[in-house]
């Protein structure tokens, strides 16, 4: 069985086309997988709907809801498994924000609080499944992930629509 942990940035891609869409299906539609995504995602992906909808006017409101839908019924059904953030994943926070610091990131941009939440979580995942795939558009983040021991990480904007 392949364990993935999702964040984010790369689980829009289930619910929203853009560069690696496509690499993110082929993972839910893999039959012998589970896929894990902190409970943080909840409020990060219903505001990118949110945003796709009345930011970017890219989505109407009727799409909107059936993303969140969609979104709700993926949990429901155990497509996504939540890991629940605990108050220990919120006091390591402060170590990843120390090892931050010297961290060259891409385009300057630094992981956000949720992101170091997320880690924090990913982390802790890490030590019941030693094995797991992060999966994570976030390059950023990534950067970090690697820096503290989560090596087995898939960008799937560096795949785009090509075969992994």
């Amino acid at each position: 069985m392949v364990i993935y942990f999702f964040d984010t940035s790369a689980l829009i891609k289930k619910y929203h086309e853009e560069p690696g869409t496509k690499i993110v299906d082929k993972i839910f539609e893999q039959g012998d997988r589970e896929i894990y995504a902190s409970n943080l995602v909840i409020p990060e992906v219903i505001c990118v709907f949110y945003k796709y909808c009345y930011t970017k006017n890219e989505i109407s409101k009727s799409k909107l809801e059936e993303l969140i839908r969609g979104f709700y019924q993926d949990i429901d059904e155990g497509a996504i498994f939540l890991y629940p953030i605990t108050s220990e994943h919120v006091f390591k926070s402060e170590e990843i924000v120390e090892d931050m610091q010297d961290v060259q990131f891409p385009g300057g941009k630094r992981p956000s609080p949720m992101d170091i939440l997320i880690l924090s979580s990913a982390e802790d995942f890490l030590s019941s499944f030693p094995d797991f795939t992060f999966v994570s558009s976030d390059r950023s983040l990534n950067e970090i992930s690697r820096k503290r021991g989560v090596t087995n990480i898939l960008n799937p904007d560096i795949f785009k629509d090509q075969v992994f």
